[in-house]
């Protein structure tokens, strides 16, 4: 699904979309880690940078292949794939909440929520680093 792009914008992974469009999943998955991550805690103006299917396929995709890593014996990385993970499905929520109760709600402050819910659960990471990580954003 293509999206359209402002102008000024430096936004998406273009993956058989036209000149001007991005391709949600080929962002999340493809693109900066730190461009998805800023743009699912902040406010999508004009528009939503991400669908509720999309958030939903890349936050269980990143979840199996996080615990695949985690299960094997290569070195891989658990820091940024979990907040990754709780960013998407903690916006999905958000959105959700928005759809159905509130419209005022600012789905960007779950994905915050998410990602240092499902920090702090990963790597076992105490209160107060995640309280840092939050207060750093």
């Amino acid at each position: 699904q293509c999206e359209p792009v402002a102008a000024e914008e430096v936004f998406g992974v273009r993956v058989r979309c036209p000149v001007g469009q991005y391709d949600e999943l080929a962002t999340i998955f493809f693109g900066t880690r730190e461009q998805s991550i800023t743009r699912l805690f902040t406010q999508a103006a004009p528009h939503q940078p991400f669908a509720n299917a999309s958030l939903l396929i890349a936050g269980l995709t990143y979840l199996v292949l996080m615990l695949l890593t985690y299960g094997i014996a290569i070195p891989a990385g658990l820091f940024m794939p979990s907040v990754m993970v709780g960013a998407c499905l903690g916006r999905l929520v958000g959105e959700l909440v928005k759809q159905h109760v509130d419209e005022s709600v600012f789905s960007g402050a779950y994905a915050l929520a998410g990602a240092a819910a499902m920090l702090g659960g990963v790597q076992r990471a105490t209160i107060s680093l995640v309280v840092i990580i939050i207060e750093g954003t």
